[in-house]
């Protein structure tokens, strides 16, 4: 009796086994379809892409310049580097002499500015010692008519004294 259930019991969970194989199954069937379409539309969009950037390529290409195809158009091009690099080294010599002479003139400028400074204040002095001078000489020029007056009085008082005396 039990083997006869047994048996059956696991006839049973052979076929749900099997049913559930055949579920999983397609689900992964399904899941490999899914991501089928998905590498097909990426291939599909790659290869529009691809199309696009070679359409790109071949409208920059058509925009570069030509190559020289012969000897004199790679001659004359040759002759205009070196002229242009003749051109260069002139232009770094002038731009050093330029730099140097530049660098001289600001010596130039800062000794004449000094030399400047230096006569301002020197006549700043000048001035001071000029108008010193004249406080000096009219001071003197004050003090002498003082005197004089001093004596002028003084004197005529003496002649007064002596003319009262004759």
């Amino acid at each position: 009796m039990y083997d006869i259930e047994l048996t059956e019991v696991g006839t049973e969970c052979e076929q749900n086994n099997a049913g559930m194989d055949n579920i999983d199954f397609m689900r992964e069937l399904e899941d490999r379809d899914n991501e089928l379409e998905l590498v097909v539309c990426e291939n599909a969009r790659l290869r529009e892409l691809v199309k696009e950037m070679k359409q790109e390529l071949e409208r920059q290409a058509d925009s570069l310049p030509a190559i020289p195809e012969n000897s004199e158009e790679v001659e004359a091009l040759e002759v205009r580097v070196s002229a242009l690099e003749n051109e260069i080294s002139i232009l770094r010599e002038v731009r050093t002499n330029l730099e140097t002479e530049v660098s001289s003139s600001r010596s130039t400028i800062e000794d004449l500015t000094r030399r400047l400074q230096i006569s301002d204040a020197m006549i700043r002095n000048q001035d001071s010692s000029q108008c010193d001078e004249e406080r000096v000489a009219a001071a003197v020029r004050e003090q002498c008519e003082q005197e004089l007056q001093t004596v002028r009085r003084h004197c005529e008082k003496v002649e007064a004294s002596l003319r009262s005396l004759e």
